[in-house]
């Protein structure tokens, strides 16, 4: 008897208070057992101790139970609003935590809850029936979407926790009509889809294997420089970049299986920990050694002899160079007072070269400014070149009194541009004409005016009327009486110039003339271009090459011209070139603007 007591006690000492059948149980055999022993003895004072902790149990339940009878009471108005809106997924949840309740409790409150209970258990079971008929259709639809899954070729981590997804639909729609034999199925497609998973999670599983190996090689690695580090003489910057690149190590060579990283994690975070002590340890000393040089420094700014201070500074500047590193924040403060400490030894100094170099710089704007001036006279016409001779002369004055020799660098970049363009300049002034060959300019120009107003008159008559009115206007006596150039060629081009315009009896007679001297000026232009080494329009190509060997054969035997030779060659035939017509305005411009460029290619090489 007094085992079955304790088998009683050790099933209340399980039991809850919430397990109303279980403490109805055990009341009944306790009572069974109470009045079949005697009362005063061990085993009716055993009985008596269970019975006290049964009824404080009991009493507990009571009050459960009344709780318990109320909360049903409220499913059962949640389970009627669910099965009169047709919520099965509401009712049935309801439905089954109901009976939970009623099984829970017991007596008259049971009966009356069941009685109340059984009034919708009808179309509980209705609905139940449909919700298993849904559940079958669901669970076929879900059979087609197993099947349809191999198609997608989605990647082996998306299609495996896909597989997993359908398979928690699949429990979650609970029976249905032929279960087993839908489940059969639905297993069968599983396992064909999940087939591609197989070999992708078996490769992970070797290279989860690989990476566990490569941790620890790297555990090996940091044991070993662990054991060869001086404690005395930390490269607090090589540790720190260890540690970086053993971290970057340790994370490219991941995933590792949890179940076996957990000791080799603990060993590599105690090496990675011991080694950052080292270097916490050497950072704290290279502050202490910046703090004392930082204090040598600030004691060297009371010396009166600033070049033993400046003697000394730069030997603690060596020894700064020599520290490794702080943390950021220490060294920017010591490094602050340090550099400002050196700022003031150094001041005196940095000063007096301050002001040599504002000096230079005031000079090189000076000697760029003459230069420019300098540069300037080449823009010049040649009569503005020419009056200009003293005030070149006075540039060139000034840049050499302004020049520095401490410029060095600078100062000769400065004379070789002064010396390029004196060259130009003088190249320039020697090409200038004189003055009888100003005159000469002046005289063409004067024969040639008349010429140019009558070509434009004949080139804009409309009519055979206005043509000869204008050669009728134009004076060849008074034409023929202007002063002659003195040149003989020059001369008679421009006295064929006059007799062509004149004997021109039509326009068609004109535009043959015209021809005529687009053609020498043409041939004027080629032979400047061949002489001053000047490209010339493909298009003239061929007239190029045969004048080219004409000048061959009218030289062969002769001295090469020098380049004053073909300065002049090339100024004359510039005058030449006006003195032929009649030619169209852009025609001219043309090929008076060609010459021009030769000219200037010979001037300013």
């Amino acid at each position: 008897m007094a085992e079955t007591l304790e088998q009683l006690a050790a099933e209340l000492d399980k039991a809850s208070h919430k397990n109303s059948t279980t403490l109805n149980n055990l009341r009944r055999q306790l009572r069974t057992l109470a009045r079949q022993s005697d009362p005063d003895s061990d085993v009716g004072r055993r009985s008596a101790q269970i019975k006290e902790t049964l009824d404080g149990l009991l009493a507990r339940n009571l009050d459960y139970q009344k709780q318990l009878q109320q909360r049903t009471t409220e499913l059962l108005a949640t389970l009627k609003t669910a099965l009169e809106a047709g919520q099965s997924e509401q009712a049935l949840p309801t439905w089954d935590r109901i009976q939970g309740n009623i099984s829970n409790t017991s007596g008259k409150a049971r009966r009356a809850l069941q009685n109340e209970a059984n009034k919708y258990k009808a179309e509980v079971l209705k609905l139940r029936d449909w919700k298993i008929f849904a559940s079958t259709e669901k669970k076929k639809e879900l059979l087609g979407r197993m099947q349809a899954l191999p198609a997608a070729a989605l990647p082996p981590p998306q299609l495996s926790k896909r597989i997993r997804e359908m398979h928690k639909e699949w429990q979650a729609l609970g029976r249905s009509h032929d279960n087993e034999s839908l489940w059969k199925q639905f297993k069968t497609l599983s396992d064909a889809a999940y087939e591609p998973c197989k070999t992708y999670f078996r490769e992970r599983k070797q290279l989860m294997a690989q990476n566990l190996v490569r941790r620890r090689e790297l555990c090996e690695a940091l044991d070993a420089e662990l054991a060869q580090l001086d404690s005395d003489n930390i490269d607090v910057a090589a540790l720190g970049r260890l540690l970086k690149e053993s971290d970057a190590t340790w994370k490219q060579n991941a995933p590792v299986e949890q179940a076996k990283i957990k000791p080799l994690q603990k060993r590599y975070f105690g090496i990675v920990n011991r080694l950052r002590k080292l270097r916490k340890a050497a950072i704290r000393h290279n502050a202490a050694a910046k703090q004392a040089l930082v204090d040598r420094a600030t004691q060297l700014c009371a010396l009166d002899d600033n070049r033993q201070a400046m003697a000394e500074a730069r030997e603690l500047q060596k020894a700064w160079q020599a520290l490794g590193p702080t943390t950021f924040k220490d060294d920017k403060t010591l490094w602050t007072g340090f550099r400002a400490a050196c700022d003031q030894i150094f001041g005196k100094q940095r000063e007096q070269t301050e002001q040599m170099k504002t000096r230079l710089r005031e000079t090189e704007s000076r000697l760029d400014a003459l230069l420019n001036e300098l540069e300037g006279l080449l823009r010049l016409d040649d009569e503005a070149l020419r009056q200009a001779r003293s005030h070149y002369q006075a540039l060139l004055q000034d840049f050499s009194a302004a020049l520095d020799p401490q410029l060095r660098k600078s100062g000769a970049r400065f004379v070789d541009r002064c010396n390029d363009l004196k060259r130009r300049i003088q190249a320039r002034l020697s090409a200038l004409p004189d003055k009888k060959q100003q005159a000469l300019q002046e005289a063409v120009a004067a024969r040639v005016a008349p010429l140019l107003e009558l070509e434009e008159k004949l080139l804009a008559s409309a009519d055979a009327g206005a043509f000869a009115a204008a050669l009728a206007e134009f004076d060849t006596a008074a034409w023929q009486s202007l002063d002659a150039t003195g040149n003989k060629a020059i001369d008679a081009q421009l006295a064929q110039r006059c007799t062509a315009l004149t004997a021109a009896g039509s326009a068609q007679d004109l535009a043959s003339v015209q021809r005529d001297a687009v053609e020498r000026l043409r041939d004027l232009c080629i032979e400047v271009e061949i002489r001053a080494d000047v490209s010339t329009p493909a298009s003239e190509q061929g007239r190029r090459m045969e004048l080219q060997l004409a000048q061959l054969k009218e030289a062969f035997g002769q001295s090469k011209p020098t380049r004053q030779d073909t300065i002049r060659f090339a100024q004359e035939a510039e005058l030449m070139a006006r003195c032929v017509g009649p030619l169209a305005e852009a025609e001219r411009d043309h090929y008076l603007g060609r010459l021009r460029q030769a000219l200037q290619k010979l001037i300013r090489p």
